[in-house]
């Protein structure tokens, strides 16, 4: 008995310090993990993976409701999704977007509408905010383009890559359903590796919504479809009733109307606001820009318009979706093209970047701004480490400064000097890397811009991930420490 009992205490002894030196275990081989235990890029390729299988789980058709929220949000507390450049801060006018709300991107074929998706998934995974990009036209962007606007970095860039899940839909509901299912297993505890908690914001794209099939023309084209896999011929093997019920729901190709898009769209764009804010997500949507008819041109008015082609086209902001998403938008951003930049490649000369001009369309929290911007076609400056971004906002920048009162002068579009950065007759991309690397000057420019987040009140950015915190410190929130109140006054 004495022996058993000294094995016991043995036991518990070694248990409660296995090396009996009475030292700390050493835990400095130990991966870094966030304030609030949540790494998505510690996850990888494991989380898309873990999302799949609870989908997989759980019904296609989630109709029902879901329960209870899985943890509410202070009424007080505003989460921003961070942008990492200050130019596109100042053209939305905050340090982030506000989560909860929906961002409508409208431009034409080519522009680059897709690339600003993954630029914006590439600011916010940095700061472990889960990226779902549902894709509706049968030509998803190739793997290499996606990483390249990710980050710069390639290892960053292929963590990132990692994180992101992506679906793909061609009708409107079943766009809508594969979105929203995604958010509820994201955010239920017992989807494993797959829950993110809810005071982690997660963002949703739909990459675009003109080219979804309305339910008629869904209806229309697995009609057919059915038909032929039958071997029937649509309309003689079928009853008089069966034939007038079939009409009334088939949609012939080209037949119809842009009203059934319309229709959709306002129906989900209001159960849309609750369902962002009671899963705290943030709603990309992309659309094409359509043309935009005067009908007073060449009808005896007068007609025509004095604008540029690219004023013109900075204003459309007509898209297959009716007005829904004007109106539910907090964010509108339209995208045009401007001009090219030809280079030598190889001894030929091609296009390597395409000017692009973002004009706000819609701004709930700030002035109607422009932000210039460049689209690489063909890349010229990766190295082993580094890739060039397919999109650039340092070419914008300088104008964007100009209206903050910092002393500049700008010989020409490439000889910029700015005192406050030490720079002399530098280029914009110059300009960019040494204002990204003075958080102070970022801050004080931000305070007289009267960009949201700057300084946070009550704004907070979730905590950035340690793999991005060189010096070993702990990641700090955004949120400052309110002062203490003031004594009251003497009696």
């Amino acid at each position: 008995m004495r022996a058993v009992s000294l094995l016991f205490m043995a036991s518990k002894k070694s248990d409660k310090n296995p090396d009996d030196s009475g030292k700390k275990p050493d835990d400095s081989g130990k991966k870094k993990q966030p304030a609030n235990g949540f790494n998505l890029l510690d996850k990888g390729a494991s989380f898309p993976s873990a999302v799949k299988e609870a989908l997989a789980a759980s019904h296609n058709r989630l109709k029902t409701n879901p329960g209870v929220m899985y943890g509410a949000l202070p009424s007080n507390q505003m989460l921003m999704l961070p942008i990492m450049d200050f130019g596109f801060q100042y053209l939305i006018n905050g340090k982030g977007f506000l989560s909860g709300r929906v961002l409508d991107i409208i431009g034409p074929d080519g522009i680059g509408k897709t690339s600003l998706f993954f630029t914006i998934c590439g600011w916010v995974i940095q700061h472990n905010i889960p990226c779902a990009h549902l894709e509706t036209e049968g030509k998803p962007m190739d793997q290499e383009r996606i990483i390249r606007c990710l980050h710069s970095d390639r290892e960053i860039a292929a963590k990132i890559f990692s994180t992101l899940s992506f679906f793909q839909a061609f009708e409107i509901e079943d766009a809508a359903d594969q979105l929203e299912t995604w958010l509820r297993k994201i955010r239920d505890p017992n989807s494993g590796d797959a829950y993110v908690p809810m005071e982690i914001p997660a963002v949703i794209g739909l990459d675009t919504y003109s080219k979804l099939m309305n339910k008629a023309e869904a209806a229309g084209y697995h009609f057919y479809e059915e038909a032929k896999k039958e071997g029937k011929k649509v309309g003689k093997s079928v009853g008089k009733s069966e034939k007038s019920s079939k009409a009334e729901e088939v949609q012939d190709l080209g037949g119809g109307s842009n009203f059934g898009h319309a229709k959709m769209a306002h129906a989900w764009t209001r159960r849309l606001p609750s369902f962002l804010t009671k899963y705290n997500a943030f709603f990309i949507i992309m659309r094409h820009q359509n043309d935009k008819i005067n009908m007073m041109m060449g009808a005896g008015f007068g007609g025509g318009t004095f604008m540029s082609p690219e004023a013109k086209d900075s204003n459309n902001r007509v898209s297959i979706g009716g007005r829904a998403f004007h109106q539910s938008a907090a964010y509108q951003l339209i995208i045009n093209r401007e001009k090219y930049d030809w280079g030598q490649v190889r001894g030929e000369r091609h296009k390597v970047r395409q000017f692009i001009n973002i004009s706000v369309g819609k701004a709930s929290y700030g002035p109607v701004r422009t932000l210039r911007g460049a689209l690489t076609l063909i890349p010229r400056g990766d190295t082993e480490t580094h890739q060039d971004l397919v999109l650039d906002f340092s070419v914008g920048l300088p104008d964007a400064l100009m209206q903050t009162g910092l002393k500049m002068r700008q010989k020409s579009l490439s000889e910029i000097t700015v005192a406050d950065l030490k720079l002399e007759d530098a280029s914009p991309e110059e300009i960019s890397e040494a204002l990204h690397q003075r958080p102070d000057l970022m801050e004080d420019l931000g305070k007289r811009l009267g960009l949201l987040g700057y300084p946070a009140t009550f704004y907070q950015l979730p905590p950035r991930n340690p793999i991005f915190d060189p010096d070993g410190s702990k990641p700090k929130a955004n949120m400052p420490v309110p002062p203490p109140p003031p004594p009251p006054p003497p009696v």
